[in-house]
């Protein structure tokens, strides 16, 4: 009987420990600004930095507005690669568990080349992109344990990065990988 009562206590002190005070049954507040890295599994030969600006969200945890920048920058076959996107955050939302952030970027005069010669990379493939032709970003982060004094402060998880010729996907998941962000 001791041995089972010590055990449950064990086992409660470690369930509060890991949920380090902060799983409280209410949707946390994601609003404000993020940085961070996301690690490719397509493009290990790029570092790939993250901001998130304006983050907001609605009482419902619903994602509302925001601007996603992923920087790259890196070397391939000795030649020097960098460029930047961004994507508006469009939807979805965050519950006591998980978040997952939604951006819709466009193809632009000024991102057009880069996206051309990370395609040619990746396939081999030369894309001619078009007016409208558009990608999507999509974050999910799971983050029961990623809080200190109830407050979350850091998120790791996995994005998946897509691209849209004349409305139809260049292939189902053109990068993925995972994802880390701190205010």
């Amino acid at each position: 009987m001791i041995r089972k009562l010590l055990v449950l206590i064990i086992l409660g002190v470690f369930l509060v420990g890991a949920f380090g005070g902060c799983y409280t049954y209410e949707i946390p507040d994601l609003s404000g600004d993020w940085q961070g890295k996301l690690e490719s599994e397509s493009f290990k030969f790029l570092g790939v930095n993250i901001n998130i600006d304006g983050l907001t969200q609605d009482l419902d945890g619903k994602f509302t507005d925001g601007v996603v920048e992923v920087m790259y920058s890196g070397t391939y076959n000795n030649y020097t690669i960098s460029g930047t996107i961004k994507a508006n955050v469009y939807g979805d939302s965050t519950d006591e568990l998980r978040a997952r952030i939604k951006a819709k970027g466009y193809v632009t005069p000024e991102n057009e080349m880069f996206l051309t010669l990370i395609v040619f990379i990746l396939s081999g493939s030369i894309i001619s992109f078009q007016s409208g032709d558009y990608y999507d970003l999509a974050f999910t982060f799971p983050h029961g344990y990623g809080c200190r004094d109830g407050i979350i402060d850091g998120m790791t998880g996995d994005y998946e990065f897509k691209l849209y010729t004349q409305g139809a996907p260049l292939g189902q998941v053109f990068d993925k990988g995972s994802a880390s962000i701190k205010r």
